[in-house]
């Protein structure tokens, strides 16, 4: 919800690089492509395709093709609500709750207003809420188990070709794609933190549909993917990567431990990625992920010392809230209340925590609502992973990554079924 002050992150640079005439013609081709694509198919397209475009919008190496990633992810959202909105398959009544998603953000322009880069803000601020509107719409989707499923295949295929992507950093140019000094994996000139997650939510996934939910002829494929996937999130030493990822592994390793051979062909396909990327392992900084010990902690003090003189409305009062230092707060929750105040955080946080509660509901009536016990499992886990990866990064609430959607439509399903 806040502009990146990497000045190679302004939106002003994507139009230098994608003239405008450019971008209103890539936002009505992708129009055409919405009406010619059949109406059962469409919203599985659009979904397939968020994962992919919107990771090529982190990799600045890419250039132009970053740019123009970056400048038409509203287009994109704007093409999934559509698609979900217009669905031939059953939907479900979508609780009145969730609408607040989209009609919070409908406040946020009066922050643009006070902000020191309105336009991006603006910008950013419409983006989100045709984010939040995709993925309460997707949700809406998810009647049944089939349509439920339906949903998290599309997004893990498309989280699929996104790894491959990145795995093409390394099969390109395997010396250079650490960042000098400090052993981490960067791809394409992304910032670690910034393609996370990616892992987080493609690996589990893969490993899942790789050993039972996918047609044989696909799980090879699916492994794979996985053992690539867990290779480069253990090769970016980001904690905030790494622990979310091991927590929702364990979960599925739990959940597979009354099939020891299911069990055991997925961790051979994780344990070969690793092994043949033991060189590359070596070269890594792991030594980070065994300490807590971070910098970012002086950084939240600051930050809640801004919050708390203007605690109510945040930088709409900008001379009571000053701008705590040049960089992220590193948290997601600590950077709403500061942009946006309690009157933006309270309801924004009041629908995270129901929809851990919800969650919790969910997977103890699982077999009520016909899911499977390992699907139900992992799906649940799902949740809480999210906002673990929320104390460290912004992105579960910042409209330029697909998990910001993820979130979104997760905790959407999740107040949908337990209700």
């Amino acid at each position: 919800l806040r502009p990146d002050r990497n000045p190679l992150d302004k939106i002003e640079i994507y139009l230098e690089i994608v003239p405008l005439p450019v971008l209103i013609g890539v936002v009505f081709l992708s129009g055409l492509v919405l009406v010619a694509i059949p109406g059962r198919a469409r919203l599985g397209f659009g979904l397939v395709l968020m994962p992919v475009w919107l990771t090529l919008g982190r990799l600045p190496d890419l250039g132009p093709i970053q740019a123009l990633s970056k400048t038409t992810g509203f287009a994109l959202f704007a093409f999934v609500a559509f698609a979900a909105a217009v669905d031939p398959h059953p939907k479900r009544r979508i609780p009145a709750i969730l609408w607040l998603y989209p009609l919070i953000t409908l406040l946020t322009p009066l922050w643009a207003v006070a902000s020191e880069e309105k336009a991006l803000t603006f910008i950013l601020n419409l983006q989100w809420f045709m984010l939040c509107l995709a993925g309460v719409l997707v949700a809406r989707t998810t009647a049944t188990r089939a349509g439920l499923r339906r949903v998290f295949k599309c997004l893990t295929i498309g989280t699929a070709i996104a790894l491959l992507v990145l795995f093409a950093a390394i099969v390109k140019s395997p010396g250079s794609i650490f960042r000098a000094g400090l052993g981490r994996f960067e791809p394409w000139g992304a910032l670690s933190v910034h393609v996370g997650p990616v892992f987080i939510f493609g690996v589990p996934l893969l490993t899942y549909y790789g050993m039972r939910g996918a047609p044989v002829v696909f799980r090879p494929f699916a492994l794979a993917c996985a053992g690539m996937g867990a290779l480069m999130a253990l090769l970016t030493a980001s904690r905030s990567a790494v622990f979310p990822l091991a927590f929702l592994m364990a979960v599925l390793g739990w959940a597979f431990r009354k099939s020891p051979i299911t069990m055991v062909a997925g961790a051979v396909a994780i344990v070969a990625a690793l092994y043949i990327g033991s060189g590359l392992v070596s070269e890594a900084n792991l030594n980070r992920l065994n300490s807590l010990q971070t910098g970012r902690y002086e950084i939240w003090a600051e930050y809640v010392g801004a919050i708390a003189r203007s605690p109510i409305l945040g930088r709409l009062t900008a001379e009571s809230a000053p701008l705590p230092g040049d960089t992220h707060a590193h948290n997601a929750y600590i950077e709403v209340l500061y942009q946006f105040g309690f009157v933006v955080g309270i309801p924004l946080f009041a629908l995270a925590a129901w929809s851990l509660i919800c969650a919790f509901r969910v997977y103890l009536r699982r077999q009520n609502l016909g899911l499977e016990q390992t699907e139900a499992t992992l799906f649940c886990a799902m949740m809480p992973a999210i906002y673990l990866h929320g104390m460290a990064t912004l992105a579960i609430y910042y409209p330029t990554y697909s998990w910001a959607f993820i979130q979104v439509f997760i905790a959407s399903t999740f107040i949908c079924l337990a209700g």
